[in-house]
């Protein structure tokens, strides 16, 4: 596979690192109050979670992959 991006991550968790722009992702999540992951792969037990949930005390984290609830624009 080399370094080629996708543009969903390959699978969840610490495998899909290589596909996500950990830094930038990282250092945003670090100042959030809410973290809510809608997709196919979350980023549970990532190096970015572990980092995320470490140092930022107030984040609140949910996970709504794979749901099956509608998500519709308002």
């Amino acid at each position: 596979m080399g370094n080629k991006k996708y543009s969903i991550a390959r699978d969840m968790g610490q495998v899909g690192m290589p596909d996500w722009p950990s830094e930038a992702l990282t250092a945003a999540l670090k100042t959030v109050d809410v973290w809510i992951e809608i997709g196919a792969a979350c980023m549970l037990y990532s190096d970015i979670w572990e980092t995320v949930m470490r140092e930022n005390k107030k984040v609140r984290y949910n996970i709504l992959a794979d749901s099956t609830i509608p998500f519709a624009a308002c």
